[in-house]
């Protein structure tokens, strides 16, 4: 009954800890679990944690009673009667009485610090162990695992496979009993054989776990988890004609199949109709539409984006056969530039090793030069590849080299020196110009140095060879027509960074012997030292070195052709006697221990040699079993370290080789290019299908392509299915209780936010060319043509392959646009009356030297100007008389008559505006005698358009067209745009091509009115800034609505419920009328209003003797919707909340039902349009369809 006995039991709200065990141990370890307490004075207080360590008799039973491995269930022992537990009594009250000495509670040092600390259970025979901590009146448990023997599991999705091996050396141990469960039941059972191995079938659920007992009673356990890394069914492949695009721009999409059955076998997928569908950053759908698949050559389609449409990336959804897949591309806004930016180059090209200088022009479009513009240069560059040839890049992006600042003169120029190129380059030079004004002007241009300079290729028989063996390197250009006057080797040993080099005298070859093993480097490099290209090898030796805990492996050939034999070079960091072997793709196919290989017959499937303690060498001959590629797995385990390693044998599959090759290297704007395709398999023509993109190669400058390689999507590396994991670490763990039932605080932790940066370019022409379906003949030949869009830039030319067996190929080649002349217009192409025209035009010389040039002018005018063009940009001012209009003809001659060769052309149309401001006017006219109809336009009428109107419907249309072409764009014109656009794409027949143009419109203003909500999806009339109008917030919403049910697009329900909460938050501050409107929308789209309805006709019963404004307040021209409150607003809010009683079946009071007869003759007697309308829309007795026309005509 001490008082000091009851505080020491009195539990502490921070007393909570944990106890873990993040290992497993070998009997010649010691042992240990991890304690982490909140509060470390609350330890002190209880003089430490109590320990309490049980063995487990029947580790298997034990375990497979427990649901959750890492937190086991073990309910508290009851005190020991007895001596136990009077001893146990004498201690904490002794505890509780001797405090320790000359230590503060509130001391902050490290010995008192919050944390965590390991607790040694010393050394501990093989066996499962249960660790029980116990602080004043919290409790918890851990399990700790001690074993002589360890675990490698192999899952797959059919198929476990165990290797238990001794933790010091590695040995295979015999006689180990293995259970696999999900935590529920047991999916199998067994004992390991002599080589350790153990072999389980059965369904592989996520998370399973294998633990087991050996011989000597050690316990082990491995947690393992699976997925599917490769899914065989039908892959879909999707691509647009470019990865980039402009609002308003029209994005053409080709789409491919093939049915996949296992990693070698694919069939042709099955016709049928996909359902395309488009979704904008932000999740809104921006198209829908179908497109007819056909199982040989695919299926095509192209749609247009709205004007709206928002900057970022797109997904495409592809519904086929009932499975959703996707494709991506990118949108991004340009800005017209108020000045022109020329880079003038070197017309002679630029080679390696020299200063590159370019000459900047900046001339406003009048002609006048920029004066002292700021302008900032940087300059990426992008090595050409060493593999592939002269236009093929080295890397995806390009690297930063330069970034500077300049000012341009007085004549609006600047030079520009730029760092020279080591090696055949691509410089992407982006300039960032500003005079001065708001917007900065962006200039971005490609420079190629050495352009026509190949790569080299080096090729040895082997990639790895034994030491002393002599080794021979092939090398050859991959242009033969290229020539380099001397050419040198070298190599670096990458072990130690030791260099040699030397001279190659003659011959396409050079011999190496190596003195040391290790791993080398061979460059092979021209008389200047610049390296033309590049090759690893590796030499088997003592000497050759892997990162400590890491095993390389290395094949001789990259690539192997079925029947062939693959050899490999295993280099271990350890010295290894004990090394598992096993080849993996959707399951372990086959297995070996590594010292039992050696001296096999070469029937088996791997057979080696022991080359030193640390090196093997094995052999397997490539059987079709390994296409397209099979992964060769080695495992070991060494003094308690698990290290395994994967790599890849890829067998070689025969693809399509698609050739583009254009009739001439560089076109003129305007001109005809015809373009040969021939695709080939290892050199024999075949037939097959091509789809052709030629795109504006700068568009992969600010947006590299999306779409992966064809040949890559359909046949990449089959992904390794066999999950591999070891016994040596398992974590469990325990939060402490306390035996009242409470649980120590949680920890909140919060997500961040991710953000995404945008980019944007300009351009005018992006893409010259899109055919989606191309046919090769028998030769494996077609020919087509295009013309040449008038933008001077060099155009990337992709074309993807398929033929009906399943084979893929894809190329890129490039054709250049190019003219030393060329005309520009940069003046505005329309006028006012009465105003005097002097026009600029931009003449482009793209020469080195001053042209004398003439220009000739027909048309709307004519006339012949004489001039001298400097090389970069040069402006002429045209004077045009005032009845210069329609087409304007210029031609660009050389200056020498006798050469009447045209350099350039252009049109323009030139059109007249007038003074004031337009009124648009609409007239009902009838056909006088012999059906001549009367005008009577105004004197300065324009855009004049006749209709003729031969039923109501039509007549419709014209009232239609009125609020869709209405130039304005707030909330309310936007849902008055978008309700006639809705009707108009549902009188359409669902084949007819005008509904794609509608439904176009339709998603632009819905984006746009999208893009004017403001706070919880409510409207104002101009955007977020304004005052939430609830009336126009329920307008907008049903206008939404119209166009979400004509286009079949998917929301939420829940969307539309928010009009509940406006109308129950607003509807006092709402006129009947507004009230009796918004509730009706609200119930075409299906909302509960029958409440709102009888709380209307109640108010409005209230409100019948309340006087309003002037009897007669509103004309025939004005809105009933948005004044206030009125008689004629009353009648039109009772007649139609009359009719939403009826729709929803409710019964008003007396008192409302007589006021219904007043305003339906108060009404009828209006005969205004509206009023009209409004008894038409309720089926009154007093409208009928002849009141249609009548109310359309006015």
């Amino acid at each position: 009954d001490d008082p000091s006995d009851v505080a020491a039991q009195t539990p502490s709200s921070n007393a909570g800890f944990f106890i873990l065990s993040d290992e497993t141990f070998s009997s010649q370890q010691i042992a240990r679990v991890r304690v982490e307490a909140q509060d470390v004075s609350a330890v002190a207080n209880y003089g430490g944690v109590d320990i309490a360590l049980y063995r487990v008799p029947e580790p298997l039973e034990f375990l497979q009673k427990q649901k959750n491995l890492h937190r086991i269930t073990v309910n508290a022992r009851a005190d020991d009667k007895g001596l136990w537990s009077i001893f146990m009594q004498l201690w904490d009250s002794v505890a509780a009485q001797a405090q320790p000495q000359g230590i503060d509670k509130n001391d902050d040092s490290p010995r008192l610090s919050n944390g965590n600390v390991y607790i040694p259970l010393g050394k501990l025979a093989p066996g499962l162990y249960v660790v029980e901590a116990m602080l004043g009146a919290e409790r918890a448990v851990t399990m700790v695992f001690v074993s002589d023997s360890v675990a490698v599991t192999k899952m797959a999705n059919q198929k476990l496979l165990t290797w238990t091996v001794r933790r010091d050396n590695g040995a295979p141990v015999e006689g180990v009993h293995v259970v696999w469960t999900d935590g529920i039941g047991a999916l199998g059972s067994g004992s390991t054989d002599g080589e350790g191995l153990l072999s389980l079938s059965h369904a592989a659920p996520e998370q399973t776990y294998v633990y087991g007992v050996d011989k000597q009673g050690g316990v082990f356990v491995s947690e393992n988890y699976y997925y599917d890394s490769e899914i065989y069914n039908t892959k879909v492949y999707a691509t647009t004609d470019r990865p980039l695009y402009r609002p308003d721009d029209t994005v053409n999409v080709k789409v491919l199949a093939r049915e996949f059955l296992d990693a070698r076998t694919s069939s042709l997928a099955e016709d049928a109709v996909i359902k395309l569908s488009v979704a904008d950053p932000n999740g809104q759908p921006v198209a829908q539409q179908t497109l007819s698949f056909n199982k040989t050559e695919g299926g095509n389609t192209s749609f247009r984006l709205p004007k709206s449409a928002p900057m970022g990336g797109y997904e495409i959804q592809l519904q086929y056969q009932g499975q959703a897949y996707a494709a991506a591309f990118r949108v991004a806004e340009y800005q017209k530039p108020h000045f022109e930016i020329a880079v003038q180059q070197d017309p002679g090209g630029y080679r390696i090793g020299e200063k590159i200088k370019l000459k900047v022009q900046m001339r406003y479009p009048d002609g006048k030069p920029v004066k002292h513009a700021s302008v900032d240069l940087s300059v990426r560059a992008q090595n050409l590849s060493v593999v592939e040839g002269e236009l093929a890049y080295a890397g995806q992006f390009p690297l930063k080299l330069t970034e500077e600042q300049y000012s341009s003169d007085g004549s609006g120029e600047l030079s520009v020196s730029l760092p020279d190129a080591k090696e055949a380059s691509r410089y992407i030079v982006s300039i960032l110009a500003t005079d001065g004004a708001a917007y900065r002007v962006r200039h971005t241009q490609e420079i190629l140095i050495d352009r026509a300079l190949s790569s080299w290729s080096i090729a040895t028989a082997k990639r790895f060879t034994q030491l002393g063996d002599t080794v021979t390197f092939q090398f050859k250009p991959e242009v033969e027509s290229n020539t380099v006057k001397s050419l040198q080797w070298d190599w670096v040993r990458l072990e130690d960074r030791s260099v040699e080099h030397a001279t190659i005298s003659e011959g396409k070859s050079f011999n190496l012997n190596f003195k040391k093993s290790g791993s080398y480097q061979i460059n092979l490099r021209d008389q200047d030292g610049k390296l033309l290209g590049a090759t690893q090898h590796w030499v088997a030796g003592p000497d050759l070195k892997t990162t400590p805990g890491h095993t390389e492996v290395v094949w001789d050939k990259a690539e192997y052709q079925l029947g062939e034999t693959a050899s490999a070079l295993i280099t271990f960091s350890d010295p290894v006697d004990y090394a598992l072997l096993s080849l993996e793709r959707d399951s372990v196919e086959q297995t070996a221990i590594i010292s039992a290989v050696s001296g096999r017959s070469s029937a088996a499937w791997v057979v080696g040699e022991k080359l030193s303690a640390h090196q093997w060498r094995i052999k397997l001959p490539v059987v079709e079993a390994f296409a397209p590629n099979i992964t060769l797995s080695v495992a070991y385990v060494k003094n308690g370290q698990f290290v395994f390693e994967n790599a890849g044998i890829k067998v070689a599959k025969a693809k399509i080789a698609v050739a583009v090759q254009a009739d001439k290297a560089v076109y003129a704007p305007g001109e005809k290019v015809t373009l040969s395709v021939r695709t080939s398999v290892d050199g024999k023509p075949v037939p097959a299908h091509v789809a052709l993109g030629v795109v504006d190669e700068m568009i992969y400058v600010l947006q590299p392509e999306i779409a992966p390689n064809i040949y890559d999507f359909f046949y990449h590396p089959r992904r390794n299915n066999v999950r591999t994991q070891a016994s040596l670490s398992f974590i469990a763990y325990d939060l402490s209780s306390n035996q009242l039932g409470q649980l120590p605080q949680r920890r909140a932790v919060n997500e961040r936010a991710l953000k995404e940066q945008e980019r944007a370019r300009r351009d005018n022409v992006d893409t010259a060319a899109w055919m989606p379906n191309i046919h090769t003949n028998a030769q494996g030949m077609a020919t087509l043509s295009f013309t040449m869009p008038d933008s001077l830039t060099r155009w990337r030319m992709t074309a993807r392959a398929i033929n009906d067996t399943g084979l893929v190929g894809q190329s890129t080649s490039y054709v250049r646009s190019d003219k030393d002349f060329y005309a520009k217009w940069t003046a505005p192409t329309w006028r006012r009356v009465g105003d005097t025209v002097h026009a600029s035009v931009a003449l482009f010389n793209q020469t080195s030297k001053k042209q004398d040039v003439s220009l000739l002018l027909s048309g709307a005018q004519n006339n012949t100007i004489n001039t001298s063009l400097q090389p970069g940009i040069n402006f002429v001012t045209l004077n045009l008389d005032k009845n210069a209009l329609g087409a304007l003809n210029i031609s660009m001659k050389r200056g020498n008559k006798s050469d009447d060769k045209v350099l350039d052309a252009l049109q323009v149309n030139l059109t007249q505006e007038p003074v004031g401001w337009t009124q648009a006017q609409s007239r009902l006219l009838d056909a006088a005698d012999g059906g001549v109809i009367r005008l009577n336009l105004p004197t300065d009428a324009s855009n004049v358009s006749l209709r003729v109107i031969s039923a109501n419907d039509a007549d419709f249309y014209r009232v239609s067209d009125s609020l869709i072409e209405y130039p304005y764009g707030c909330v309310e014109q936007t849902s008055s745009r978008l309700i006639p656009l809705t009707l108009a794409y549902r009188a359409l027949a669902p084949n007819d091509t005008r509904r794609k143009d509608i439904s176009r419109q339709m998603y632009t203003q819905r984006l746009r009115l999208a893009s004017m909500a403001g706070e919880n999806a409510q409207f104002g009339w101009w955007g977020q800034d304004m005052s939430i109008d609830p009336f126009l917030t329920g307008y907008a919403y049903y206008a939404d609505w119209q166009a979400v049910q004509a286009l079949a697009l998917n929301i939420p329900k829940d969307h539309w419920s928010r009009l509940l909460d406006v109308y129950a938050k607003n509807a006092q501050d709402m006129t009947p009328w507004q009230r009796a409107l918004m509730l009706d929308w609200m119930r075409q789209m299906g909302l509960p209003i029958s409440n709102m309805v009888m709380g209307l006709s109640k108010d409005l019963s209230i409100n019948a003797k309340t006087k309003t404004n002037t009897k007669q307040r509103y004309s025939n021209s004005d809105s009933y919707m948005l004044g206030d409150q009125s008689e004629q607003t009353q009648a039109f809010a009772i007649l139609l909340t009359q009719q939403l009683l009826r729709k929803t079946g409710s019964v008003a009071g007396a008192r409302f039902t007589n006021l219904v007869p007043a305003a339906q003759s108060r009404v009828q007697a209006m005969n205004t349009p509206f009023a009209l309308t409004l008894l038409q829309y309720l089926g009154d007795t007093g409208a009928n369809n002849e009141n249609s026309k009548k109310i359309l005509a006015q």
